[in-house]
């Protein structure tokens, strides 16, 4: 929910909303990755590189993807739905959702380390630097909005949002459809005023969402879109240029991993986090077991300062020019989760923008509720 900067590598995670304590998250780093349940209402989203451009372009574009994308997954399976997610610079994943009625198309970031879902309001013209290329929720057209005028106000590492508390419509993608979701409304804002999204949909845990809300993944389950065998979802990140990522609601997508899993219990029943085993350089462990954050929502893998310096120092040279960069001679990073290991390696861990290159690990000056670690896009 806070960190930008910049994803690496394909990244996977299995979330269980319904048995958070029990199950948790299947960790699949380096190249592939998604889970292995059953085939049953299998809702995706892939991932592609975005542009910034005029709102009439993104709209009348949003309303191409969402046929062909439907089209495309339903010649696989009936009940599958998809739309297409947007790698934003590898800095952040972002897909098209619709609220309210008639149905407005906005981006959203997905983020499993909060629970709120938000969407910038018409009163928040003045947020955003260029509103031409924000789509702005109109509660005041929408005939299925409803509130009863309560407040609400959100501190992020990246900054705060204010504005009113709703429930409306929230179309995934195509036909999955909570008919009466809980929705912030944002009609004042600080520091969200250049980031290419028009919204976030939280999908943490509910003990984290504010004011009572209840999450969208519990309103699937709720309404019947989801059943407790099926209310998970599963997160697919990759930064290989023309490579599609996704998250699936309620399924899995089979063709995106080697098998087997790894499965790692949660370590609270709040937060979607789990131990991480160990932490290494090379051959050189820098940390034993400890608790991380799994975060969708933040850029970097992020560490404290002084194993921070200490993985810098490790790693040696390396150069904003990507080309001059001797991969070869710098080491990987291995972390341990449920008894097995994953690896980066320096073209993993090390970010490739249009050809300039920069570490996609970061140092935490703070512990963001209570965790020292956060696993980011990075991972």
């Amino acid at each position: 929910a806070e960190y930008m900067g910049s994803p690496l590598v394909s990244f996977f995670c299995l979330f269980d909303a319904m048995r958070p304590w029990t199950t948790a998250l299947a960790l699949l780093a380096l190249l592939l990755s998604v889970l292995a349940l059953g085939a049953v209402a299998e809702f995706r989203v892939a991932v592609h590189r975005t542009v910034r451009r005029g709102v009439v372009e993104v709209l009348s574009e949003t309303e191409t993807e969402f046929s062909q994308a439907s089209t495309r997954l339903r010649a696989m399976d009936p009940r599958a739905t998809s739309v297409p997610l947007r790698n934003v610079l590898n800095s952040y994943y972002t897909g098209i959702v619709e609220v309210g009625t008639p149905p407005v198309a906005v981006r959203v970031n997905f983020d499993t380390g909060s629970s709120n879902f938000w969407v910038f309001g018409r009163e928040a013209l003045l947020c955003r630097e260029d509103a031409r290329s924000t789509t702005f929720f109109d509660a005041e057209v929408s005939s299925s909005f409803a509130t009863d005028g309560a407040t609400f106000g959100i501190t992020y590492g990246s900054g705060t949002l204010a504005g009113y508390l709703g429930r409306d419509s929230v179309d995934v993608g195509g036909g999955v459809r909570v008919r009466a979701a809980d929705v912030l409304v944002v009609s004042d804002c600080y520091g969200f005023s250049t980031q290419e999204f028009d919204g976030l949909m939280g999908l943490g845990l509910p003990g984290l969402a504010i004011a009572g809300q209840t999450t969208f993944m519990s309103s699937l389950l709720a309404e019947g879109v989801l059943t407790p065998e099926t209310n998970l979802f599963g997160v697919y990140m990759s930064n290989e240029t023309g490579r599609s990522g996704e998250i699936t609601f309620g399924g899995v997508n089979a063709g995106l991993f080697v098998p087997p899993l790894a499965y790692a219990a949660l370590a609270d029943a709040t937060h979607w986090s789990v131990v991480m085993e160990s932490a290494s350089v090379g051959s050189a462990q820098i940390v034993g077991p400890t608790r991380v954050l799994i975060d969708t929502g933040s850029t970097q893998l992020l560490m404290p300062e002084a194993i921070f310096e200490d993985v810098r120092n490790r790693i040696g040279q390396y150069t904003s020019q990507c080309a001059l960069n001797r991969f070869d001679q710098m080491p990987t990073l291995r972390f341990g989760f449920a008894g097995k290991e994953f690896v980066l390696t320096p073209r993993q861990y090390i970010v490739n923008i249009d050809g300039v290159c920069d570490l996609g690990i970061g140092a935490l000056s703070y512990a963001p509720n209570g965790f020292s670690w956060v696993i980011g896009d990075t991972f």
